[in-house]
């Protein structure tokens, strides 16, 4: 990745995922939204001792024990990116 889609990258973070000291966490979704491709930034990341993770899908239940409601929030696919790999 260049100059310019790195700082794209770090202006994409997300400070409501919780993420070690010393990283950040940048969803998928706007990583897309920004234009940089997931499939360029995942082995990236990576490659800087980052990783992908995911948050746990929730499934929504309904007021009687055992029956479940037909909606499920999928999961949230995110990066978890050493704060040293963004700076310029």
């Amino acid at each position: 990745m260049d100059g310019g889609s790195i700082r794209t990258l770090a202006d994409c973070r997300q400070a409501s995922i919780p993420t070690p000291p010393g990283a950040v966490a940048i969803t998928r979704d706007t990583v897309v939204a920004a234009g940089l491709d997931p499939e360029v930034v995942a082995p990236w990341v990576e490659a800087r001792g980052g990783s992908v993770e995911a948050t746990p899908g929730m499934e929504s239940r309904g007021i009687r024990p055992g029956r479940a409601m037909a909606r499920l929030t999928p999961p949230t696919v995110y990066y978890v990116v050493p704060v040293a790999a963004l700076a310029p």
